[in-house]
């Protein structure tokens, strides 16, 4: 239902004067709903695009411009901008023209004449521009945080794709040197069979070491060939020849350290720093963009109200002169209380569903942070170990090497300890390239980009 309040009154039969007042009427509606007013107080939506500084950050951004949601958010950006546009306009909605004739004169002149011209706008509700204004404003900081939070998921595929490539390009080189030396030690043992040294089944051993580290180094370009595929795809590029490891700062060395010596509590971790994990932050802009809707359908409890002014052109006869009037309408409508309930049930439902995911992904990160920070320590500790097994096992096979050559041991047992030497080397990779991926894995849970 709608209520209209109409007042009109005749100026003047003078065609002159019609025309005066209803130009500067167009004049002073139009703009108020047709013309932009400007961009006055519009969220910047920054360029994320900066200029990177390693060789992980360029495998990220070359990522970022090949990610199909990221060439769209343009558009997003653009959808945002357009309604704080929107929302800093004097009037809700475009205005309208009316125009409308009648004309008695069926048979002859004599008759009825009439001409109506009626420009209408519509007006905010009380408080509801200022609540249009808090939600644009919510959706554009909404869709700068959803920006951040795709690129930082994107720095996730990007770090484990790049962590995968370093494991099989380690385990590559250790399987061609692990082949390279079955070979020569086979040569070897061939020599010395030939001259009797050496009984066959010796022979045999070497040329099985020979067979087995040839299948571990096809196991490993396959893997390697699959991870460089699985990189390139995901970057556009090859990946680089350096698979360098991400700089961590002494303050977040210290902080691991200090988390170990709290008895494996959650004291020494300092949680304000997950506060910036993009998708927290995007998160949080979601539920303040829920909020925001909730004040604006508290605002909004009716449609909006219409005014127009209306300007009349008539006379009675086909002989008489034209008489002139305006007049002004104010269509109210009336507020419908189940459609209210509804669109305000729907901005608290969606309120509440934004503001417990808030709260779930802080205490999943906060859990994530704690398990990766234990996983950090025990993985200085297993490197530490690794490095004095490989220590141990090289000096190892120095003296395993002399004795084979002098006769002192036979080939099993030289090749028991080349098989330790390489386990202790693999186990030292291993442990080194877990700890590269683990400190990247602490820098994503912070919201740390490469």
């Amino acid at each position: 239902m709608v209520a209209k309040l109409e007042w009109g009154q005749k100026i003047s039969n003078q065609s002159m004067r019609f025309r005066c007042l209803i130009i500067p009427t167009f004049a002073l509606l139009l703009p108020l709903s047709v013309f932009p007013q400007g961009a006055k107080d519009t969220v910047h939506l920054e360029n994320l695009d900066r200029t990177p500084t390693s060789a992980m950050a360029i495998a990220l951004d070359n990522a970022w411009q090949r990610h199909p949601q990221a060439l769209a958010l343009d558009a997003h950006d653009k959808a945002a901008r357009s309604a704080i546009e929107l929302a800093d306009k004097l009037t809700p909605g475009p205005g309208a023209i009316a125009v409308s004739g009648r004309d008695d004169r069926v048979r002859g002149v004599q008759g009825r004449q009439e001409i109506e011209i009626e420009l209408s706008v519509p007006l905010w509700l009380p408080k509801q521009r200022f609540a249009r204004q808090a939600e644009a404003n919510a959706l554009a900081t909404e869709a700068l945080a959803k920006r951040h939070a795709l690129r930082w998921q994107l720095a996730g595929e990007v770090r484990d794709a790049w962590w995968s490539l370093a494991t099989a390009r380690s385990a590559k080189i250790i399987a061609e040197r692990r082949f390279a030396t079955a070979q020569s030690l086979a040569n070897e043992v061939q020599r010395r069979y030939q001259t009797g040294d050496v009984s066959r089944i010796e022979l045999n051993l070497a040329q099985s070491e020979t067979n087995n580290a040839q299948t571990e180094l096809i196991e490993s370009e396959t893997n390697l060939q699959l991870s460089e595929q699985h990189f390139q795809s995901l970057t556009g590029t090859a990946a680089p020849f350096d698979l360098s490891e991400e700089q961590i700062d002494e303050k977040s060395q210290n902080q691991t350290t200090d988390f170990a010596l709290q008895n494996q509590t959650t004291q020494g971790l300092d949680w304000a720093m997950l506060e910036t994990n993009p998708q927290l932050v995007a998160a949080i802009s979601a539920a303040h963009t829920a909020q925001a809707r909730v004040k604006l359908a508290e605002h909004s409890s009716r449609e909006a109200p219409e005014i127009a002014l209306r300007a009349v052109r008539e006379r009675e006869l086909g002989s008489a002169p034209f008489s002139n009037g305006v007049g002004i309408q104010l269509k109210l409508p009336f507020s419908f209380g189940a459609q209210v309930q509804r669109d305000s049930a729907l901005a608290q439902a969606n309120l509440i569903e934004t503001s417990t995911e808030v709260q779930r992904l802080r205490e999943r990160n906060q859990a994530e942070a704690a398990r990766i920070a234990q996983l950090l320590l025990r993985s200085e500790q297993l490197y530490k170990i690794a490095r004095d097994n490989h220590i141990l096992a090289s000096d190892n096979q120095g003296l395993a090497d002399k004795a084979f050559s002098l006769g002192e041991i036979d080939l099993a047992a030289l090749l028991r300890v080349r098989a330790a030497t390489f386990a202790a080397e693999s186990s030292l990779e291993r442990q080194r390239l877990q700890r590269a991926s683990l400190i990247s894995k602490r820098q994503q849970v912070r919201g740390i980009l490469p």
